[in-house]
């Protein structure tokens, strides 16, 4: 097991003989050569120091070989790969997770970075609660200049486990078979909620939670979650594969919800049915308040996108 890096070791080692390191971290990173060694230097910083990183590079077209040939022999822990064909973060990172032998998975996004103690935290909680299949951590969003703090778990109708969050148990990760990319084709939005359906919602399962803000997250006008016909897209993907165990789901009201969040996005992007589905929301739960003032707000759009836009502003989210 690798605690330390100590001149014993050979600055690079083949991967047979390199022994298997507790946690493995994986980055998937396509032309983002200007901001990606701040993502490595986040994980080389870790106080937490049994990982092993897995880089791979999906077809850059930039500098991006260049930055990466200067930690090939930085530290053994670090490997390299190159995708012959851009095939998208999601496949990117999702062999290397499947065939790995280490206890827990991470993921970083190569326009975010890890404070200090990330790992140290996230590690120590899944040792801590050995049925917890997953967890978050707090984080800080940069949008449009603003530092906003974000805790993933109050978001509806599933919390944000956004890949750099996020560390999983890999165990169950490899026993569910990973992300699910058949019923959610490329670009592959919203596979980690449904693994968080899988690994947690519908096993009776905690997402552990570490109230602390670990994280940064760069978020653009190009992110996906900013893209509403995207998110109608995948909402429905994922409200389709669940839909005969939501609608039996009468305390999380989780039914209800997932209508909310898409007559939401219905609205914001001005396709036809966003009453509609806030209608479905409020027969599922009549009683919400949220529900009903989502509806009564549907029928002026000029309003309704006005203290929408306040919202999510307030809330980190584009």
């Amino acid at each position: 097991m690798v605690t330390q890096i100590t001149k014993s070791w050979p600055e690079t080692l083949s991967m047979l003989d390199r022994p298997v390191a507790e946690t493995r971290i994986v980055i998937s990173t396509y032309n983002r050569s200007s901001i990606l060694s701040r993502a490595i230097e986040s994980v080389l910083s870790q106080s937490y120091r049994d990982w092993e990183l897995f880089i791979v590079d999906d077809n850059s077209t930039d500098k991006t070989q260049e930055v990466l040939d200067s930690y090939r022999k930085r530290d053994f822990r670090i490997s390299i790969i190159k995708n012959p064909t851009n095939i998208g973060a999601v496949k990117s990172r999702l062999s290397y997770l499947l065939n790995s032998s280490s206890k827990y998975l991470a993921v970083l996004d190569d326009d975010d970075w890890w404070e200090k103690y990330y790992l140290e935290n996230q590690i120590d909680y899944l040792k801590n609660y050995p049925n917890c299949p997953m967890s978050v951590t707090n984080c800080y969003k940069y949008i449009s200049g603003s530092r906003i703090l974000v805790d993933p778990t109050k978001f509806i109708p599933f919390p944000q486990v956004l890949p750099s969050l996020t560390v999983m148990r890999a165990s169950l990760f490899k026993k569910l078979g990973g992300w699910d990319t058949i019923t959610f084709p490329f670009p592959h939005h919203h596979v980690e909620a449904d693994y968080w359906f899988q690994s947690c919602f519908f096993r009776g399962k905690s997402l552990g939670h570490i109230n602390q803000p670990l994280v940064n997250i760069t978020v653009t006008k190009n992110s996906m979650g900013s893209n509403r016909l995207l998110n109608i897209k995948y909402l429905e993907l994922l409200m389709s594969k669940w839909q005969p165990v939501l609608v039996t789901d009468s305390i999380n009201k989780k039914w209800s919800q997932f209508n909310l969040v898409l007559g939401i996005h219905k609205i914001e992007a001005g396709v036809k049915g966003g009453t509609k589905s806030i209608l479905e929301a409020v027969r599922w739960d009549s009683l919400n308040i949220r529900n009903i003032g989502a509806l009564v707000l549907s029928l002026n759009r000029s309003v309704f996108l006005r203290i929408l836009k306040s919202y999510r502003k307030k809330e980190g989210v584009i």
